[in-house]
């Protein structure tokens, strides 16, 4: 498959996606040497999804300009899912590496941050003493950095970044005007 896509969308993809593997590794890197609290705020993380979304918009740009201003929904979407999936791949083996073999008991940390956000949330909603307790427990018994967690959650991410492709291409798709 990738043999019959264009350079200019292979270049373009690899260019963005290691662009982007690098911003999030330093916002996992920050996170975990400065303030582990980023890894469960909603507003660090949300942050850094706008940064991918708009960082993948800006990959199809380029390639639609690469390619003379024309850019089909293939070339498009193409450029947007494999600079996904290239950020995503590297990403999910920095956090894998991190959690796993470097500093286990960071992922401890940040799993207990976890349960503490989700109770204070529960509460604030008004959830019952007996839905948080059922909720402490699933989160206690889930290694949310574990590796099968984490090649989950890759694969359920990519399910997603074909969405995002998918609504970017139908964006920024332009093609050619007939020849008369």
């Amino acid at each position: 498959m990738l043999s019959s896509i264009d350079p200019i969308v292979k270049r373009e993809a690899s260019r963005w996606g290691l662009t982007l593997a690098v911003v999030n590794i330093a916002f996992y890197l920050t996170a975990y040497l400065g303030n582990r609290g980023w890894f469960v705020s909603l507003t660090a993380t949300s942050v850094l999804f706008l940064i991918n979304i708009v960082v993948l918009i800006v990959a199809v740009v380029q390639a639609r300009q690469g390619l003379g201003g024309f850019i089909s929904f293939k070339e498009a979407f193409s450029v947007s899912f494999f600079t996904a999936l290239i950020y995503s791949m590297l990403g999910t083996v920095f956090i894998i590496l991190l959690f796993n073999v470097v500093d286990p008991a960071a992922a401890d940390e940040i799993q207990n941050l976890t349960i503490e956000n989700t109770i204070a949330m529960a509460e604030r909603f008004g959830g019952a003493t007996d839905q948080i307790d059922e909720m402490i427990e699933t989160l206690e018994n889930t290694k949310q950095f574990g590796v099968k967690q984490q090649v989950s959650g890759f694969f359920t991410g990519l399910l997603f970044s074909a969405i995002i492709s998918a609504i970017i291409a139908a964006f920024m798709k332009k093609t050619r005007p007939f020849d008369a």
